[in-house]
């Protein structure tokens, strides 16, 4: 699971959506979800308190940008849904993150891979102008 879990986890220039601070952020948050890969299920909780609150004031600053305000209508309203659903699924697994480890990093990745990465690729970019 931990070599499979590296490659989610890895950052790729090719998340980059050209703005220095979003991309700082989600550099921020892969660091925080490689910290959820810890033996220590102590550690794990930590981390995900830091995410939790990370992602909080990350969409927050995402939601306030002008280049998000100037967002049609429509397009605003899924951006900031997706938002919701992603801190939805992070919230649900921090009260998860000390039961069954396998199906939690399960989980995990299929978040980071079904959710994450396709939210920067196609809402993020576009929010940065790419």
């Amino acid at each position: 699971m931990e070599q499979r879990a590296s490659q989610y986890l890895a950052w790729s220039d090719s998340l980059l959506t050209g703005d220095p601070k979003i991309d700082a952020d989600h550099r921020e948050i892969f660091n925080l979800l490689s910290n959820l890969w810890s033996d220590d299920p102590l550690s794990r909780t930590e981390s995900m308190k830091v995410l939790v609150a990370h992602l909080t004031d990350h969409f927050a600053g995402e939601e306030s940008l002008p280049s998000f305000q100037a967002l049609p209508a429509l397009e605003a309203e899924q951006h900031r849904n997706e938002h919701k659903v992603l801190g939805q699924f992070v919230l649900q697994a921090k009260s998860g993150v000390c039961q069954d480890e396998d199906e939690f990093m399960g989980a995990l990745m299929n978040f980071i891979q079904e959710k994450l990465i396709p939210h920067i690729r196609n809402r993020d970019k576009r929010l940065a102008g790419r």
